[in-house]
């Protein structure tokens, strides 16, 4: 139990730094001159930290653990943050970003395992939980970005590289979870961590998140870049916009559980919300002012 709380914590941090890239982009552009083209390379550059990630991490899972893992994976997060903020060039602002995504992926992967095996009894209310919680601490980073860009831009990099490092030490120090092992299962052969890859259907769906994935990425920068460059939205406005993003992420969520539960029709649900995002998306381009 006493494993859930600093991990529902970084919950709120993890939405925290996840805004900057997105709600600072302005500035991240004129500190490291990178231009609106060069941005998507960059973004490009950390899904292939993702793709890393994911293709060793059942080498990565065999030699820590998850355990190690979550701790390795947080404060190397935190030292990635530490390098962003720091860094005034498109090259060393790249490969932090980039090491910044290898490093999320390991500890999201290992903070589900972990945050199970810390409470099984309750894991029905634990992880809808957690993504609630991510959910508001990504609704208040909306005021954070709004202080950040009227103050000095790099802070945000350097205070939640700060808070990951701390709750990583602090992770580090909790007794592993018994019976961790129960729900970190690995094959006895290496090339059954990827036997998934064999079922059409999963790749299918996997096609799917990469998509929506991708189109969410951008979803979080290239509207906010827009809201500044053609309709003059100051740092109130964007921080308002990241909190009405994740205002209807976390009204999803809440809509969503019980919508489920109850119809059971869950490729329709999804295909519905997909051509919502898309009129939506489509609507916002052609917006002729700030406040439509």
């Amino acid at each position: 139990m006493r494993l859930k709380f600093p991990l529902f914590v970084m919950a709120v941090a993890l939405a925290l730094a996840s805004s900057l890239f997105g709600g600072l982009a302005e500035e991240i552009q004129v500190a490291n001159t990178i231009s609106v083209e060069q941005l998507g390379q960059l973004m490009s550059i950390s899904q292939v930290g993702s793709l890393v990630s994911f293709l060793t991490l059942p080498l990565i899972e065999r030699a820590l653990g998850p355990h190690a893992m979550l701790v390795v994976g947080i404060i190397g997060s935190g030292a990635a943050l530490l390098g962003m903020g720091l860094s005034r060039s498109i090259v060393l602002f790249s490969l932090f970003f980039l090491l910044n995504s290898v490093m999320g992926y390991i500890y999201i992967t290992s903070n589900t395992v972990m945050l199970v095996a810390s409470d099984p009894k309750r894991v029905r209310y634990s992880i809808p939980l957690m993504h609630l919680i991510y959910s508001v601490g990504a609704i208040a980073s909306g005021w954070y970005v709004t202080y950040l860009k009227n103050g000095v831009w790099y802070h945000g990099y350097l205070q939640t590289a700060a808070l990951f490092v701390i709750l990583g030490v602090i992770l580090a120090f909790q007794p592993t979870p018994p019976f961790i092992d129960r729900f970190a299962k690995r094959p006895q052969r290496l090339i059954d961590s990827f036997s998934l890859l064999k079922d059409r259907q999963f790749l299918a769906y996997l096609l799917f998140l990469i998509l929506a994935n991708a189109i969410e990425f951008t979803n979080v920068v290239y509207p906010f870049i827009a809201l500044t460059q053609i309709h003059h939205a100051g740092a109130k406005e964007i921080g308002l916009g990241i909190s009405i993003l994740h205002g209807g992420a976390t009204a999803s969520r809440l809509l969503v559980l019980p919508l489920l539960k109850k119809s059971n029709r869950a490729k329709t649900i999804l295909l519905i919300l997909a051509f919502i995002s898309i009129a939506a998306l489509l609507l916002f381009g052609m917006a002729p002012s700030l406040t439509i």
